[in-house]
């Protein structure tokens, strides 16, 4: 893996963000608009990017391949859960805080960076294997998440509804795997259809990262000293870590590749939202996020150095 490669799909993903801050400021994205754009991102174009890269006869998806990728999916997230209790020690995160940096380790930007990084680099065809990631990403947040998030509210009659699972993620996600294992053919006019509503997933996704930042107050998001400690640890220090470990095993460079880059996400805003509906945290969540998707762009680059 090439690292200028990795910068520079970086810096496209930048530019992106910086249109949605601009956008923001203008006034031409408001708070009104700004959650009808991050439904439609979320419900309807980043599943159709998903579906979209079984058309894609670009990226080798061998079921050697697949079973290979499944292997690492439950690898990362079982290491992430595993480490979070360790890293939260680490960082001697108060015991009212420890839930949310448990969960922004667990919890990265898989679908609104993860895919348009990794159909960047990659190719299109190469999103089915992260479409495994998103996935799994949803079934744990939708039961591990709850259950730590509830588990640790101060709010009452609290409980956990197995109907969050269902949602447009997860359901295209699983509907692309089960397309690809039963070899279901596509029409080229529907697989057209589905290329060009999927293409407005990555600059949309990006936008919408710039308009979360333009709402911060930049005079206190860098004022949290654990946060830069908690982006080293999760962002350098974990994925070369794993990168060092697995880079000599016999796995393929492709599908090692994109967990690599899965590794070194920045967190997920989903996290964020989950926070707020069960009120832990405070606003350790916004900065965990802005933060780290900032120090992305340097840090995604470093680890690639390492495979």
């Amino acid at each position: 893996m090439n690292p200028f490669i990795v910068f520079q799909q970086m810096l496209l993903l930048f530019a992106m963000i910086l249109v949605g801050y601009f956008c923001y400021k203008k006034e031409l994205i408001t708070d009104e608009v700004q959650p009808k754009l991050s439904y439609l991102t979320v419900n309807l174009f980043n599943p159709f990017l998903v579906i979209s890269s079984i058309t894609d006869k670009s990226v080798d998806k061998s079921m050697e391949l697949v079973l290979e990728n499944i292997l690492l999916v439950f690898l990362l997230f079982g290491i992430w859960i595993v480490l979070s209790p360790l890293l939260v020690r680490i960082l001697r995160v108060p015991k009212e805080k420890r839930p949310l940096y448990g969960l922004m380790n667990v919890f990265s930007n898989l679908g609104f960076m993860g895919l348009p990084l990794i159909s960047g680099l990659y190719g299109k065809g190469a999103t089915i294997y992260v479409s495994f990631y998103m996935l799994m990403y949803n079934v744990l947040l939708y039961t591990y998440g709850i259950y730590v998030a509830g588990k640790n509210s101060p709010k009452e009659n609290v409980s956990f509804q197995w109907k969050k699972i269902i949602n447009p993620g997860f359901i295209f996600s699983l509907l692309a795997i089960l397309i690809f294992f039963l070899q279901i053919p596509i029409p080229s006019a529907v697989g057209t259809f589905v290329s060009y509503m999927g293409n407005a997933a990555v600059p949309l996704s990006m936008i919408l990262i710039g308009v979360f930042m333009a709402r911060i107050d930049f005079k206190t998001l860098f004022t949290n000293v654990r946060i830069y400690f908690f982006c080293l640890l999760k962002l350098i220090v974990i994925p070369i870590l794993l990168t060092l470990l697995l880079r000599n095993l016999n796995f393929d460079k492709t599908v090692l590749g994109i967990f690599v880059i899965m590794t070194g996400m920045p967190v997920g805003t989903l996290v964020v939202l989950l926070a707020d509906e069960y009120e832990i945290g405070g606003n350790d969540g916004v900065q965990g996020i802005i933060l780290s998707t900032l120090f992305s762009l340097i840090t995604l680059p470093i680890v690639s150095c390492f495979f």
